[in-house]
This record gives C-alpha cells, structure tokens and sequence, in this order.
C-alpha cells in the first residue's frame, strides 16, 4: 500500500525527483526507508539527512 503511495504520487507529480518514506518498525531503534521511487533503496537505514 505504501509503495503504490509513492508511485502514485511521482506519476502524478513529476517535477519530483524522488520520494522516499521512512518508519521506525515495532521496536526498532532506527529509522529505515519503506518505499522508494527507486526501490532500491527500500529497507535501508534513513540517513542523517533524510
């Protein structure tokens, strides 16, 4: 459901460069990316600067 989210909104948004959604997962002690645009950043740990 997230990544149809993300999809969906660069489709329809596309002076977007990219979008990227990040959680802290049940107990989790960090911040990580839970969908992309480039999905091959999908399950990495969130930068600082994110």
């Amino acid at each position: 459901m997230t990544q149809k989210i993300a999809d969906d909104l660069v489709r329809s948004s596309p002076e977007l460069i990219d979008v990227i959604m990040h959680i802290i997962p049940p107990k989790g002690i960090q911040n990580m990316v839970m969908a992309a645009h480039l999905r091959k950043a999908i399950g990495e740990t969130s930068d600082a600067d994110d």
